[in-house]
């Protein structure tokens, strides 16, 4: 370990992420296909909004 730099293997990383998650309880994980359904519907809603207001 150093002050600015530290370089570990990747699943060390991970392993300290979820011992972290664990004991904090500090957030959950979201996977990447609840991301991308929330981002789609986001994005139908303001695309549903935008051409509502072109109407007016």
């Amino acid at each position: 370990k150093g002050g600015n730099l530290y370089m570990a293997h990747v699943n060390e990383f991970e392993e300290k992420a979820v011992k972290y998650r664990m004991t904090t309880g500090a957030y959950e994980e979201l996977s990447s296909s609840r991301i991308e359904e929330i981002l789609d519907k986001a994005t139908r809603l303001l695309n549903d909004l935008h051409a509502k207001t072109n109407q007016i």
